[in-house]
């Protein structure tokens, strides 16, 4: 069975949305100890928190998680995908760079709602479920 990341965009619908088929299926994977993060999602959603009793529930939920850990050669991966995109014309964010870095690395699918992920997909052997 495959493991997934869940990228910013779908977390901010699972947080502050109805229920839909998207958030059943996130519900599904945490059941299933098959959802991935790291500190680029976490700190993205904490900046985005509208109140300190938001903050303070976000902070507490990622303690259920898989945490992916961040280091050298994430960040060398990242910056020679994001270098070979820019060869190419194509720019996208920073911290899209690295997510899609770690999914590679691990071998995680992603499931975003981001079109600059569409693009980095385009690219690079990126897995993705919509």
């Amino acid at each position: 069975m495959e493991s997934y990341f869940i990228d910013t965009s779908v977390w901010i619908r699972f947080f502050r949305t109805e229920k839909t088929a998207l958030t059943d299926t996130v519900e599904r994977l945490m059941r299933l100890n098959r959802v991935f993060t790291n500190g680029v999602v976490i700190a993205e959603l904490l900046v985005g928190a509208r109140t300190e009793k938001e903050r303070d529930q976000l902070a507490f939920f990622w303690d259920g998680l898989n945490f992916l850990e961040m280091n050298r050669s994430l960040f060398i991966e990242a910056g020679c995908h994001g270098f070979s995109l820019k060869r190419k014309g194509i720019s996208v964010p920073f911290n899209d760079l690295i997510i899609a870095a770690h999914c590679l690395q691990e071998g995680l699918v992603l499931i975003d709602d981001d079109k600059h992920f569409g693009v980095i997909a385009e690219h690079l052997p990126l897995k993705r479920h919509r």
